[in-house]
C-alpha cells in the first residue's frame, strides 16, 4: 500500500541528484523511454533479434512460441503476480490482453553482458537450455537449483556492436540479455537500464566488475544530464 508514496519520494531524490549534477552512470527512468519494441526495433541494426509482434484484440494462430509481458507486474490488482517469460502455445492466450509474443531462440546458453561506460563484461549460464530447467532462468533465483554463472570473453565485433546500441539509446549502464548458439551467434532479447549485477562476478576475487561500476560512478564523464522544460512527474 505504501509503494507509490516510496517511488515519489525516491524519484523526488532522483530529480534532485539531476539537478545538482551528482546523478551519474544509471538513468533509473530510462525503461520508460526505451521498453522492449523500441529496443528490438534499434537492435535490429547490430544483432540478430528473433521475429516478434504485440498481440491484442486478436487470437493468435496456434504455435509454441514465447511469451512475455510488456511490464515486470503484467496481471495487476487484485494479484500483483510476476509474470516469467514462458514457452506455450500463444493460441491459448486471452486477445482482450496485451501480449509480447516472440518466436523461440534457438541455443545453448543464457548470457547476459554487462556494459559499463563503453566496456563490456560477458556472463553466461553454466547449465545449458538444453538441459532440465525453466524457461526463465530467474525462477530458480533462491532456490535450491539457483543457476552459476561463468565469465566468457568476448569478440571485439560483439563488444562494438553492444556500443552502438547503448549509444543509440543513450545509456551509460544496461545488461544486454542474449541466447547464444551452438556457433556463437548472440539472439538479442532486451536491454535492462538498471539491471542488477552483484552476483555475476562472485568467483572474481579481484571484483572487477563491481571496481568498474564504482570507478565510472565516480568519473563526472558519466554525469547524466539535466534537461530543463520538462517535468520528471509521471504523465
Amino acid at each position: 500500500t505504501c509503494a507509490l508514496p516510496i517511488w515519489c519520494m525516491v524519484r523526488e531524490l532522483i530529480n534532485l541528484c539531476r539537478l545538482k549534477g551528482v546523478l551519474r552512470l544509471v538513468e533509473p527512468t530510462a525503461g520508460r523511454q526505451f521498453d522492449k519494441l523500441t529496443q528490438m526495433t534499434l537492435a535490429t541494426k547490430y544483432f540478430d533479434v528473433p521475429k516478434w509482434e504485440y498481440n491484442l484484440n486478436h487470437r493468435a494462430d496456434s504455435a509454441e512460441r514465447v511469451t512475455k509481458p510488456l511490464d515486470p507486474e503484467l496481471l495487476e490488482t487484485p494479484w500483483r503476480r510476476f509474470v516469467y517469460t514462458n514457452i506455450l502455445d500463444v493460441s491459448r492466450l486471452n486477445p482482450s490482453y496485451p501480449w509480447l509474443i516472440q518466436d523461440k531462440a534457438d541455443g545453448q546458453h543464457d548470457s547476459t553482458i554487462v556494459y559499463i561506460a563503453g566496456k563490456c563484461f560477458g556472463f553466461r549460464i553454466v547449465r545449458r537450455r538444453d538441459q532440465e530447467g525453466p524457461t526463465d532462468w530467474r525462477e530458480n533465483i533462491n532456490t535450491d537449483h539457483q543457476d552459476s554463472w561463468e565469465i566468457y570473453d568476448l569478440p571485439e565485433s560483439l563488444q562494438n556492436s553492444c556500443r552502438a546500441l547503448m549509444k543509440d539509446l543513450k545509456l551509460l549502464y544496461g545488461r544486454l540479455d542474449f541466447i547464444v548458439d551452438s556457433k556463437d551467434k548472440h539472439w538479442f532479447l532486451e536491454v535492462n537500464s538498471n539491471g542488477q549485477y552483484g552476483w555475476l562476478d562472485e568467483g572474481d576475487e579481484d571484483l572487477t566488475l563491481h571496481n568498474t561500476v564504482f570507478d565510472a560512478v565516480l568519473d563526472p564523464a558519466n554525469t547524466i544530464p539535466f534537461i530543463g522544460g520538462g517535468s520528471f512527474v509521471d504523465e
